[in-house]
């Protein structure tokens, strides 16, 4: 997706807000007659405040267009719109979602889930142990690991995605070229290889305390499910908690010891009614709940219009074969298992009827046990 440098250059104007460059946009049509439209009109708007007029004139006669465009290709920095068909759909969802996001590497994908595991920077044994297991066994599974690229749970468990081969996304409170805390600089250039690193804010900004909120919404925003994983009663990690629940976001807490400070906010989390996350595999159903249930669905409709074109001997055969995908669209099984739950077949037809299947690519032999080609 290509950008231009009218983008970067309202995208870095801050005050702007998205919003406020979403009605330019309506009314403008696009960056450059934005950008390009004089003083006097803009200061005549009644779709930005005083505060908005004076930051977009002041600043953009001091931006360079041009040096900032050849910066950003220089550092592999790329920028999508909100009106580009890549942005990602779950944060079209939010409230004022950004206009515009720099990244590196790549963006999540839209139609795979998405945990964010989020907790304290002084993080215990215990919540360092939980962040890796359950972002490990959530990676090895398919999901998306989005946090905060910050010290403690977020890089340890950013680092444990990619280390279970996994996916994740790292949201910055600083601008995409500023890596913060420097300590993840490593991890911050891995992610931009194997997953992803994204932030909202200027090029060159340094990490304000007011431009994390802003990214935590971010962050939940990207998410299917929110993990804490540790917080205290007072957190940071709570700002990202109440805006999740604003975009209506499932939230899950990892249960800690009753006389641990760092697990005081998660139990209270839980006890307000949040999810309890006794095992990763919580998190797997609950995601299953969302997305497996229409894939399968989708995938078993793609298997009978195959299963249909299959040569067979007879209806009575074509019968025998639909029934055998009814049973292993729920589970693997052997071929005595099959046989003890299909009436009115032998064994010999059985073996045939999946000899067929395997032929086909519908079934497919593993360790014994018979299971669908998806």
């Amino acid at each position: 997706m290509s950008f231009n440098k009218y983008q970067i250059g309202l995208a870095c104007i801050e005050e702007l807000g998205g919003a406020s460059v979403r009605r330019l946009l309506e009314k403008y049509g696009d960056e450059e007659t934005i950008w390009e439209a004089p003083d006097s009109e803009i200061n005549t708007l009644l779709i930005l405040t005083d505060k908005q007029k004076e930051a977009f004139t002041s600043k953009r006669r001091r931006f360079d267009l041009d040096k900032s465009y050849e910066y950003v290709l220089s550092k592999r920095v790329k920028l999508v719109a909100y009106r580009d068909s890549i942005y990602p759909t779950k944060l079209k969802e939010i409230p004022s979602p950004p206009s515009y996001l720099f990244y590196l590497g790549n963006l999540p994908k839209d139609d795979i889930p998405s945990v964010s595991i989020i907790g304290a920077r002084m993080c215990s044994e215990y919540g360092k142990e939980a962040a890796k297991y359950y972002s490990s066994v959530l990676s090895k599974n398919g999901i998306q690991v989005i946090s905060g690229l910050a010290s403690g749970i977020d890089g340890i468990s950013q680092r444990a995605a990619l280390d279970a081969d996994g996916s994740s996304f790292g949201i910055l409170g600083s601008g995409i070229d500023v890596c913060y805390p420097v300590a993840n600089k490593t991890l911050y250039k891995d992610l931009a290889i194997r997953g992803g690193v994204i932030s909202e804010n200027p090029i060159g900004s340094k990490p304000l305390p007011y431009h994390f909120p802003m990214r935590n919404r971010i962050i939940s925003g990207l998410s299917d499910i929110v993990l804490v994983v540790e917080a205290k009663e007072k957190s940071g990690t709570l700002i990202t908690v109440s805006m999740a629940l604003e975009q209506g976001k499932d939230v899950y807490a990892l249960p800690g010891n009753y006389n641990s400070r760092l697990s005081l906010g998660c139990n209270k989390l839980i006890a307000d009614g949040a999810g309890i996350a006794y095992s990763p595999e919580v998190l797997l159903e609950e995601l299953g709940m969302k997305y497996n249930i229409e894939k399968q669905n989708g995938a078993e409709e793609r298997i009978y219009s195959r299963l249909s074109k299959v040569d067979w001997t007879d209806e009575d055969e074509y019968k025998t074969a639909k029934e055998l995908i009814k049973l292993l669209n729920k589970q693997d099984y052997d071929i005595n298992q099959l046989y003890e739950e299909l009436k009115d077949i032998t064994i010999e037809q059985l073996s045939y009827i999946l000899m067929k299947l395997s032929m086909e690519n519908i079934v497919s032999d593993r360790l014994g046990k018979y299971h669908l080609v998806k």
